[in-house]
């Protein structure tokens, strides 16, 4: 058996781990980064000031609702805020983990089967499909995959450790899945920090992990598009034809989301009224193109952060909604013990609150599936737990 508990290592790392912190700080350097990437390109919506309103808006609503809860709570919302030192029966964590692989395996082998060589091997010439195209059910082999990898995270056999890493790894950059991997990536650094104690203090683990961010964006994307396309797509002015690529793409990525919320907002009239929420909830091959709802919106990309869909059902009423039931959502797992001792949980808390600048996670497909999953297993491989005392 194996011990793991929260880790209270600091005032400081507490706070920084607090949604409360995380959710105004991701706000500010999106904000911040599209101020100053409108100057990089031609593609980004001018009117910035519709992005400030929305900014103060949500802020407000999720800071007031945050802490009014945490102020307020009576017992009702949280039933059990005890924190637990929890023992985990190694013998069922390495059978789950197995089971969770073939699992895994068998949607690899069913895709490899249908749909030829993963879109990685475009490097290599090959005539593959496209990455978003590639293989079926991808939302359910994504949690599986991170979910093994989380697991893998408390496995005491350092090879194991190591060949399950780069089984998961791999197959995430065979799929050319930049952002599933980022996320994986970050859910596994935060488990890192708050259950794994270790030597190397988290600014480093910090570093480390964005400079593996950095290589992502830079190697998955020249692969999957190519600098010339990407300069192209997004309109890059000539003059930052010259500019770090890396840095380039890491900018783009966070501001495109937020140029398609502010043509959302400024151009949406034909509201969906729960459609667009629920598409996101769903699996790919019964969800609709938002787009074919409104046929007149020029988006650059997919993705519009978390509120995109919420203002196409419902206008204004529904950025509102939305960051209040984001907010209670938080709330919940982070200060209820039922979840928050569980790390598959707080994996899935911090990943969606982080890239709320991407898109809903709370609401998405393959995190519902990994919350289910996560609810499920984590039960099956506690040992036992004995209240932890800090006295």
């Amino acid at each position: 058996m194996s011990e793991i508990s929260i880790d209270n290592r600091g005032f400081v790392l507490n706070i920084i781990l607090s949604p409360l912190f995380i959710f105004p700080a991701v706000w500010l350097i999106g904000i911040t980064t599209y101020i100053f990437a409108m100057d990089l390109s031609f593609i980004f919506n001018q009117n910035y000031q519709v992005l400030v309103l929305i900014f103060f808006l949500s802020n407000i609503i999720f800071i007031s609702t945050y802490l009014s809860l945490r102020l307020n709570n009576n017992g009702f919302i949280i039933r059990n805020n005890n924190l637990y030192n929890i023992n985990l029966n190694q013998n069922k964590l390495k059978r789950i983990k197995w089971i969770l692989t073939l699992l895994a395996l068998l949607i690899i082998f069913y895709n490899l089967y249908n749909s030829g060589l993963f879109p990685f091997f475009r490097i290599f010439n090959y005539d593959v499909i496209d990455y978003y195209e590639y293989g079926r059910f991808k939302g359910v082999l994504i949690p599986l995959l991170n979910i093994i990898g989380l697991l893998n995270i408390f496995e005491k056999r350092k090879l194991s450790n190591l060949f399950c890493l780069i089984f998961v790894i791999s197959i995430f950059i065979l799929y050319l899945l930049r952002g599933p991997l980022i996320l994986f990536l970050f859910q596994y650094f935060i488990i890192s920090i708050i259950f794994k104690r270790n030597q190397l203090h988290p600014v480093f683990k910090a570093l480390f992990l964005f400079s593996i961010f950095y290589g992502l964006m830079v190697g998955l994307g020249n692969i999957r598009t190519g600098n010339a396309l990407f300069m192209s797509f997004f309109s890059i002015k000539p003059q930052y034809h010259d500019m770090n690529v890396g840095l380039l793409w890491i900018i783009m990525y966070l501001a495109t989301p937020f140029s398609d919320l502010i043509t959302t907002v400024q151009h949406q009239t034909d509201f969906l009224f729960g459609i667009s929420t629920i598409n996101d909830m769903m699996p790919a091959f019964i969800q609709f193109e938002p787009t074919e709802a409104n046929p007149t919106l020029n988006f650059i990309d997919g993705p519009k952060t978390y509120l995109a869909p919420y203002f196409e059902d419902f206008g204004w009423i529904g950025i509102i909604c939305a960051n209040y039931i984001i907010a209670l959502i938080c709330f919940i797992l982070k200060n209820d013990s039922r979840f928050y001792n569980n790390f598959l949980i707080v994996a899935l808390l911090y990943s969606s609150v982080t890239f709320i600048f991407f898109t809903d996670y709370f609401f998405y497909f393959s995190t519902i599936v990994q919350f289910i999953i996560s609810m499920i297993i984590f039960g099956k491989i506690q040992a036992n737990q004995s209240e932890l005392n800090y006295d």
